[in-house]
């Protein structure tokens, strides 16, 4: 959640799949999910939560935020309609840790 002056957003952000675990205790260790599979499920995640919030707070900005990630953007390729319809922003942050929101 932010708030700035008398706005509130609520968003839901996803990290960069990849193969390998980030926590140090699996440091090392390949995940048994590709990368490209991570990427869906954790947009359908995403998808979720932001239509969660905005069913509850509909007055809030419902905002995801996604790596930009080939997968990620096919599947906001096919959805970019009805997260629209529905008020759901999506902004990409790419590898050096830049915000692109529209």
């Amino acid at each position: 959640m932010a708030i700035r002056d008398d706005h509130t957003a609520g968003i839901e952000v996803k990290g960069f799949p990849s193969r390998n675990y980030a926590d140090p205790t699996r440091a090392g260790e390949a995940k048994r999910t590709l990368p490209s599979t991570q990427a869906g499920d954790w947009y359908a995640q995403a998808v979720l939560a932001a239509m969660r919030l905005r069913g509850k707070e509909p007055r809030w900005r419902s905002v995801i935020v996604l790596p930009d990630f080939p997968r990620h953007r096919e599947l906001h390729g096919q959805t970019v309609a009805s997260l629209s319809a529905a008020q759901i922003e999506v902004w990409w942050i790419d590898q050096s840790g830049h915000l692109h929101a529209p």
